[in-house]
């Protein structure tokens, strides 16, 4: 009698686990992330190639995974001079007021992988592409533009 007490709880105790777990992955799988392996985007300028490798969208917040490679030496960013200085973000067309964060990774002297987060605010639901125009990588001064269909 007290052995099937004992295979009664642990029996229980499996089928609450086994519940909780499927819960815990049915929940995870509807969060509202969404995330795009998308082919990677490249714009070149004077040897300086600025690649959105992919992006992640939740709510109006936005992560833009970048690697950025160089023919020559590049040097990192200061407080005076970010490594990218002031992109630019627009939406349809329309230059969007935003702030935005970044974080680069130096993985050599010609090469740095990072993200920039920005909050899409207003934006309407509607428009899905964001074009990205940036003036300047590092010490180089250049023109680099490109689009993403968020």
């Amino acid at each position: 009698m007290r052995n099937n007490k004992f295979t009664l709880l642990v029996i229980g105790v499996l089928v609450l686990f086994v519940s909780a777990s499927i819960f815990t992955v049915s929940v995870m799988a509807s969060s509202p992330v969404k995330s795009n392996k998308q082919p990677e985007k490249s714009d070149s300028y004077n040897g300086v190639t600025f690649t959105i490798d992919n992006y992640e969208k939740e709510g109006n917040n936005l992560k833009i995974n970048y690697t950025v490679t160089s023919e020559s030496k590049l040097e990192e960013g200061t407080a005076k001079q970010p490594f990218l200085d002031r992109p630019s973000f627009y939406v349809e067309q329309k230059f969007l007021n935003t702030n935005f964060s970044e974080k680069i990774t130096k993985v050599n002297n010609y090469k740095y992988t990072g993200y920039i987060s920005l909050n899409l605010g207003d934006v309407e639901k509607d428009y899905s592409k964001l074009r990205i125009k940036i003036n300047r990588i590092s010490n180089q001064v250049g023109d680099w533009n490109l689009s993403l269909d968020y």
